[in-house]
């Protein structure tokens, strides 16, 4: 396939986000598209491993969304500020929302949450245990509790109220690949050795 070049770009609103009008041509046609701008985000998947039983414990946040209006519980996330790395904004974000460090933080992957019609990424990181060290430093807007709970409780309420985040989605599939290959690498290892 060939890449369109630019030939126009045109703020149209402005904020965090930016909605863009661009005109882009193939060398044959020419043609407006519209893009919404935006910074990379980033989630935190922070996973408490359970030693004392098979059940791993995820820290969730449950918190108002203006955009449509309901209460979701999802991962800590945001936005990566200007100059910031996603690894900086994952512990920066941990840290507000949660008033916890990670023990251990391991990147998982990003993809683009809507391609079609917007330029950025998402970043997923996991937590691999964690401490709480101080307390919540929220935004003046933001609105938001704490709550435990059992991964498999996620992954099965995924798609239903509260679990409705699409980014949620992303997560848990990273965090599904990491944690089967991880699992599938201690299995192989157990068994390296027995005929």
């Amino acid at each position: 396939m060939s890449k369109w070049d630019i030939t126009k770009e045109e703020v149209v609103a402005g904020g965090f986000l930016k909605l863009l009008h661009i005109t882009k041509t193939d060398g044959n046609k020419e043609r407006v598209f519209s893009r919404i701008g935006s910074p990379d985000w980033v989630q935190v998947v922070m996973l408490q491993p359970d030693l004392d039983n098979e059940y791993e414990k995820v820290l969730m946040v449950k918190q108002y969304r203006h955009g449509n209006d309901t209460t979701t519980i999802e991962f800590p996330s945001g936005i990566v500020d200007e100059g910031e790395e996603p690894l900086q904004t994952a512990h920066r974000e941990m840290l507000e929302e949660t008033g916890c460090v990670a023990k251990e933080m391991i990147y998982l992957g990003s993809a683009c949450p809507n391609p079609a019609i917007m330029n950025n990424q998402m970043h997923t990181f996991l937590a691999l245990g964690y401490d709480k060290v101080a307390e919540l430093d929220l935004d003046p807007d933001e609105e938001i509790e704490l709550v435990e709970m059992e991964l498999s409780e996620v992954m099965e309420g995924a798609g239903d109220p509260p679990f409705t985040h699409s980014l949620l989605f992303q997560s848990l599939f990273l965090l599904d690949r990491y944690l089967g290959c991880a699992r599938y690498y201690i299995e192989s290892k157990r068994w390296e050795g027995v005929e």
